[in-house]
């Protein structure tokens, strides 16, 4: 029997509610306009325990809106490098198991104020990443392993520059990266207001976020010398749209409201 949603959230919001009524979550996601996402259907099939006080806009939005991201990227990487049933058999287990270290440990960040939810998370996924990101190298061609990394710094655009490995191949200036960290922190206020369900996600604002990062990266490449540029150049490859990495259709088709 199908609960309604305000019935499932209020059971949720009170006291430390256990996630793990696959009947309940599956009744939540089917009282949806979109299907359930991949969070969703790993606490429904009893992957793993999400213990939660505090729901945020259809529920753990702010972990489902993570792990949405992350498993649009790896399967576009699976495309992109071309990796055969294997390899692709292989990184859906190792994302697999990322994805639920990610909700149990967001069992311990959902609960705290809002305003910390978002670095936390942060935090958490900076520590996790790399160890799972080098499970996945492990299985791939050299080859394959030097257009990720080609592609990685595409995705992280500006915030690439931030790193020491970087500006050290760029040989970029103190005042150049002041510059972009200026860039980066302005971009990363507005993505965190939709992550973290202060700012709804619309249309426009999903428009306003693509314009803010595709002129943050425009504004960055221009504090390039020329020499400086074809370095990031062969850093980077053949340019990628974001477009065909990053959930954006799929973010709004599960948060997305009209105007």
């Amino acid at each position: 029997m199908s609960l309604p949603r305000r019935s499932f959230v209020r059971r949720l919001a009170v006291g430390f509610g256990t996630f793990s009524s696959p009947d309940l979550l599956r009744s939540f996601a089917q009282g949806r306009a979109a299907p359930p996402t991949r969070a969703e259907e790993m606490i429904a099939k009893g992957m793993v325990n999400v213990t939660v006080t505090v729901l945020q806009g259809l529920g753990i939005a702010l972990l489902v809106f993570a792990i949405m991201t992350i498993d649009s990227v790896l399967q576009a990487f699976v495309k992109l490098l071309k990796l055969d049933e294997a390899q692709t058999a292989k990184v859906k287990e190792i994302s697999d198991h990322f994805y639920a270290e990610i909700l149990n440990i967001g069992a311990t960040i959902i609960v705290r104020p809002e305003g910390e939810q978002g670095p936390a998370l942060d935090n958490a996924l900076k520590e996790l990443a790399p160890v799972y990101r080098e499970k996945i190298f492990a299985i791939l061609k050299p080859d394959q392993r030097a257009r990720w990394e080609q592609v990685e710094l595409q995705l992280q655009g500006v915030q690439a520059f931030l790193k020491d490995d970087v500006a050290a191949r760029l040989e970029l200036t103190e005042e150049q990266r002041a510059s972009m960290k200026a860039l980066g922190d302005g971009l990363r206020t507005k993505f965190d207001g939709l992550k973290t369900g202060k700012q709804k996600v619309t249309p426009l604002a999903i428009g306003r976020l693509i314009v803010a990062r595709k002129l943050a990266d425009t504004r960055a490449l221009k504090l390039l010398t020329e020499e400086q540029r074809a370095k990031w150049d062969e850093l980077t490859g053949e340019p990628i749209p974001l477009e065909t990495m990053l959930p954006w259709k799929e973010i709004l088709a599960k948060f997305g409201a009209k105007e």
